[in-house]
């Protein structure tokens, strides 16, 4: 997969990500942020999820506060 391809997977896949968590979330108990391939996601008490595409690597990197770090091949 070249980079232009990457970053266009990579992006939708992250924005269908933030729409979806929007969507589900009726009482607005999450924080979102989704700018430059990056979603930031925090949820009280202030745990904070990061998922972001990692262009040298064509990766999907997430950062849990629970369950650590993650990388996922798209």
């Amino acid at each position: 997969m070249n980079e232009t391809n990457f970053h266009q997977i990579a992006d939708s896949f992250l924005a269908k990500i933030a729409a979806a968590l929007e969507e589900a979330d009726s009482r607005g108990a999450l924080e979102l942020d989704y700018l430059g391939g990056i979603l930031n996601i925090e949820i009280p008490p202030g745990k904070q999820y990061v998922i972001n595409k990692h262009t040298p690597t064509r990766q999907i990197w997430l950062a849990s506060p629970v369950s650590g770090a993650g990388h996922f091949f798209l």
